[in-house]
């Protein structure tokens, strides 16, 4: 609905009117290649194993059950929205007038203040052409809106109304006595302004003209001339470029969206072709081995490592098996085994030193 963009009346000054994370699963990858196959991983108990090939070496990544690299509905809706809202943004940002079919300026001059509609109409209409905007202007005597309304503000919304069928155009409405005098006496005047007015017709412009549109009134200038030079000085300095302050959001919007689909792209073509990992594809005793979503480990021999450590002389190391616990030893130094790679260690541990699970 239109609003107030400011007034005065003599005696009074003028016055203003009344305007108005990121969305990805989480995931680790580690590059394998036959001559790292014995490294060791801290893995998850409820992560899955994946794979994929670069330069015909196999790379694993851990990452959940619900693991969908590159493209999904949801992350693509997601760019959708921000980009919808970018663009809403940008939109505000810029000066306009939405186009309508109604250019018409009306000028009705009730109270015969208007002495030649012709200094008027050019200023009107160099206005109109640069903002979009059509403005009007309506002179009344002061006795139509005294009787029956309780500011010309009130009046001037009423006719807004009854004179024009959408949100873009600028009402000027002048008033003074019937009764014309030499030196205006009594007169006041309110603009009304369409809602879709306001992202060219902010209300630091309107501030100007009003003050201007005042000052020329109340030197006792001509109706006419007071129309023209105010709305000659607001055609050449308003501005239909946008602010760049509100341009800010906008583009912070865009790279966000741009930098959002580029990750997307590039994990869509780096795993295109990754796959769960097969059990026991990977050469590392260690590595969890996927069984229906669950991690599983081989059981744990510790005479192949220490016969191993010893250079081969399996003979020249005795097994762990046949190691009785003397009487003497502490609860904290008997050996446990880990529920998750079979490996012994000391009770004194908190995590398995080989696959770093927690007990």
């Amino acid at each position: 609905m239109p609003h107030s963009s400011g007034g005065g009346s003599h005696g009074g000054g003028s016055h203003g009117g009344h305007h108005g994370g990121s969305h990805y699963s989480g995931y680790r990858s580690n590059s394998y290649s036959h001559r790292s196959a014995t490294s060791r991983r801290r893995t998850s108990y409820h992560t899955r194993r994946y794979v994929y090939y670069h330069r015909n070496t196999p790379n694993y990544v851990y990452a959940g059950s619900d693991f969908k690299p590159g493209f999904t509905v949801f992350k693509v809706l997601f760019i959708i929205i921000i980009l919808a809202a970018g663009f809403f943004l940008l939109r505000r940002a810029i000066p306009h007038v939405p186009k309508y079919s109604d250019h018409k300026i009306v000028i009705k001059d009730e109270v015969n203040v208007i002495g030649n509609k012709d200094d008027i109409m050019p200023e009107l209409e160099a206005f109109q052409k640069k903002t979009g905007i059509t403005p009007s202007i309506i002179t009344i005597p002061n006795e139509k809106w005294m009787s029956g309304y309780a500011s010309l503000e009130d009046y001037a919304y009423d006719r807004y109304l009854s004179e024009f069928s959408d949100e873009m155009h600028w009402l000027i409405v002048y008033s003074q006595p019937d009764i014309k005098q030499s030196k205006r006496m009594y007169w006041y005047w309110e603009g009304m302004q369409g809602d879709n007015t306001d992202n060219v017709l902010t209300s630091s412009y309107t501030k100007h003209f009003n003050s201007l549109f005042q000052a020329y009134l109340s030197d006792n200038e001509s109706f006419d001339t007071s129309v023209a030079r105010s709305f000659n000085y607001l055609t050449n300095n308003i501005s239909m470029a946008p602010d760049p302050v509100d341009l800010i959001a906008p583009i912070l919007l865009f790279l966000f969206a741009v930098i959002l689909l580029i990750r997307m792209t590039y994990h869509a073509v780096k795993y295109r072709k990754i796959a769960p990992a097969p059990p026991g594809s990977d050469t590392d005793e260690y590595t969890s081995i996927l069984q229906d979503g669950n991690e599983s480990f081989p059981a744990y021999d510790p005479n192949k490592y220490l016969n191993t450590y010893s250079g081969g002389a399996a003979d020249s190391m005795p097994s762990l098996d046949g190691l009785a616990p003397t009487a003497d030893t502490s609860n904290s130094e008997r050996l446990v085994n880990c529920q998750y790679c079979g490996c012994s260690f000391t009770a004194k541990q908190d995590r398995c030193p080989f696959c770093n699970a927690k007990r």
